[in-house]
């Protein structure tokens, strides 16, 4: 499988990385954050494929793709992790296997496997290399989420976050919520907070200029704690993806209640403004996790 095979299924992750192949902007270093993705080893794989491939007859696509899947393909080394951790010496050993030029004249690629096992001693060797990048050399690291890597790690690397696969068709955004379970919500009203989220994303693609003046008269009454916020821009982003969904198969997963308003929004705007919205959702949801001011985030959501 090659990225074209997730256009669909993983909408803004594969709009970033295929833009990156077009236009020769291929990051150093990737982080993929997986969300407890079962595909996401073979979406991986597919954006590997995808850079070997620049440029190349069909014949010799299929030739590499094998090889890939195969682990065979001698520009690219996996570390996939047997115990507890892995270990700094197998750091140092994909760094030595690097040491030399490519076979193909092509990008050389290492893919570690459950990042999250990086201890202190291989995430401090590992940031060297990430600190010093060869023109010719990716990386990419897979972890569920992105908080259990180093901040310093992080901070080098293009974050790209993919969208959890295992939703059944027939859940609703509450539901969901409540089996995701990522951020308490036993003293939320969820269903309130689910219909004042909506209610501001309603109001902001009718009234964009003016949000801020409603986020000062009830956004603050409505989102008054940070676990509110959090709670908030995770299903603004969900929201934006049900959008996104609608927009390209007409297909709600989670908001079905809100198809109306789903509907009016897909209408009026096109997709790279959607992917835009949950680019700007994802980024803002970051900052909330390291403590910036609350009304400065909403000031930066409301300008961008």
């Amino acid at each position: 499988m090659f990225l074209d095979e997730y256009s669909n299924i993983q909408p803004v992750a594969y709009k970033t990385l295929i833009q990156a192949i077009k236009n020769n902007k291929i990051s150093h270093a990737y982080i993929f954050e997986t969300n407890n993705n079962t595909d996401s080893f073979e979406f991986v794989k597919a954006f590997v494929k995808d850079i070997f491939c620049i440029d190349l007859k069909k014949d010799d696509k299929l030739k590499i793709s094998l090889q890939v899947d195969n682990n065979e393909y001698p520009e690219l080394k996996l570390v996939i992790p047997s115990g507890i951790n892995i270990k700094k010496e197998e750091i140092l050993e994909l760094q030595n296997d690097f040491k030399n030029k490519s076979l193909f004249n092509n990008k050389k690629i290492y893919i570690i496997n459950n990042a999250e096992k990086l201890n202190q001693s291989s995430s401090n060797t590992l940031l060297k290399f990430l600190e010093e990048p060869s023109e010719n050399i990716i990386a990419i690291l897979i972890v569920t989420s992105r908080y259990e890597l180093l901040k310093t790690i992080l901070s080098r690397c293009q974050l790209i976050s993919l969208v959890n696969n295992k939703i059944k068709i027939d859940t609703d955004i509450e539901e969901f919520l409540l089996s995701k379970n990522t951020i308490d919500i036993d003293s939320i009203n969820l269903a309130e907070l689910i219909e004042n989220t909506i209610k501001f994303i309603c109001f902001f693609e009718k009234n964009k200029n003016n949000t801020l003046l409603f986020i000062n008269r009830e956004f603050n009454s409505y989102f008054n704690n940070r676990e509110k916020v959090l709670l908030a821009f995770e299903i603004m982003k969900l929201f934006y993806l049900d959008v996104l969904k609608f927009k390209q198969i007409k297909k709600i997963e989670l908001f079905k209640k809100y198809e109306q308003e789903i509907e009016n929004i897909s209408n009026f705007k096109e997709i790279d403004y959607i992917l835009k919205r949950i680019e700007i959702i994802i980024e803002c949801y970051d900052r909330i996790k390291y403590n910036v001011n609350l009304n400065l985030l909403m000031d930066y959501y409301c300008n961008n």
